[in-house]
This record gives structure tokens, C-alpha cells and sequence, in this order.
């Protein structure tokens, strides 16, 4: 996992702690993220939810340096900030009326390059974090983020289970072939599993791994279904 996507969640996990469940907020987005001048904008992430909570992003790149960016909206948000550094990266965040706003920011040699990332706060509950996986009992959802581009439906899913490996093998082997899925692939490399099954158009990859805990085992699911 890359270090951005990796500061990225952990601004996910900041907005879990920094903002308060509403029955009704106004709408927060990029018209509520102001940029300074010359700041170039593309999109990048749209209709995301990780761990039930909507991310919209878009990244950019700036002739200015990241003390200036960090500057301006230091200004902006009246320095009522958190930042975060994470190896080249750096993020400043701010919570405004429900809504969080953080800047990602990466030096380069002649500006700087980052993101944009609106969490509009949650409407209700946020419900339970992966509802509708497919799992073994005594299993824990560490992240769960789903995506929409077009007809595709992703999701990728990171799990914690006290099932061994094979254990949690055998176990999605047969759920999976019990709801239809067909396996296309089954092999195991320096004690790890990896599954591949399809139905029609969609399809689920699942990787079953040991973990420095003897006790516990990660699964990783990645799937795509076709609307």
C-alpha cells in the first residue's frame, strides 16, 4: 500500500474521531475547500466509502511550495488544525460545521503535488462496518472501502480472523461454491492461499495470509461486481 493512500487512511480514521453523527447537516463540498491561486485540480476519487464513511477527492499540483499551501490555509482555517506527517507527505486538517477538509502535500522540485479530501459527515448511523462480507466466524473487518466507476462495483476488504489459514480456506471454498461462485483459481505460496472465483461478470479474489501473530490470520478480498 502506497504511503499517500496510506495518509489517506489515516485522515479516514481521524474524520471517525472528529466528527459527530447528525440526523441532518448541510451538504459539505469542494465549494467549502478553498484553493489558492494556481493551484491546478483533477479528479480522483468519487463515490468512494471507506468504512461507511464517503471520501471525495481531487489531487493537484501547484507551483508553490508546501509551506506556502500549508500557509494558506492555515489563514483560511484560522490555524484550528491537525497535522500529520507521513514519510514525504504531509497533511493539515481542519473540521468545519460537521465537515472535514484535509490537504495532502508532497514536495517537488519545482512546486508541489497532493489532494484534496472532503468527508461529508455522516447522515444517521453509520451502520456496521462491513456488512454484507462474506466471513468466518471469529473474524474481525479492519478496513472495508467500496467504489463505484461507471457499471463496476469495487471493494476491498481487510480482515482479522483466529481462523488458520487453511481454516479460512476451507471455509470460503465452500461458502463461495455453495452461493454459486465457480473457482477459476487455487494455489498456495510460502503459506499463503489465494482464491479466485467468478460468477457470470462479477468476480472475488481472496488472498489468506499468516500474520507475525500466530493466533490471528489476514484476509484480503478484493471484488468486482457488474451492475
Amino acid at each position: 500500500m502506497s504511503n499517500s493512500f496510506t495518509t489517506l487512511l489515516s485522515c479516514v480514521r481521524l474524520a471517525l474521531l472528529c466528527c459527530v453523527v447528525s440526523m441532518r447537516v448541510d451538504a459539505c463540498d469542494f465549494d467549502d475547500l478553498p484553493a489558492p491561486s494556481g493551484m491546478k485540480l483533477y479528479p480522483i476519487l468519487d463515490n468512494v466509502v471507506h468504512n461507511n464513511r464517503v471520501i471525495i477527492a481531487k489531487g493537484y499540483t501547484s507551483s508553490l511550495t508546501t509551506e506556502s499551501i500549508e500557509g494558506f490555509y492555515r489563514r483560511e482555517w484560522e490555524d484550528r488544525v491537525v497535522v500529520i506527517e507521513d514519510g514525504p507527505w504531509r497533511s493539515i486538517t481542519t473540521v468545519i460545521k460537521e465537515c472535514m477538509f484535509t490537504v495532502q502535500m508532497e514536495r517537488e522540485s519545482d512546486g508541489a503535488n497532493g489532494r484534496l479530501v472532503v468527508y461529508p459527515p455522516p447522515v444517521g448511523s453509520l451502520g456496521r462496518v462491513g456488512d454484507g462480507l462474506v466471513m468466518p466466524s471469529d473474524t474481525i473487518v479492519v478496513t472495508d472501502t467500496q467504489t463505484e466507476d461507471g457499471p463496476k462495483r469495487g471493494r476491498v476488504s481487510i480482515l482479522t480472523s483466529t481462523k488458520s489459514v487453511r481454516e479460512a480456506s476451507s471455509f470460503y471454498k465452500a461458502t463461495m461454491t455453495r452461493s454459486g461462485w465457480s473457482a477459476e483459481r487455487d494455489f498456495e505460496e510460502q503459506g499463503v492461499v489465494v482464491l479466485v472465483f467468478r460468477k457470470g461478470l462479477d468476480s472475488s479474489s481472496i488472498v489468506i495470509s499468516p500474520t507475525s501473530d500466530p493466533n490471528y490470520t489476514q484476509i484480503l478480498i478484493n471484488s468486482e461486481e457488474i451492475k
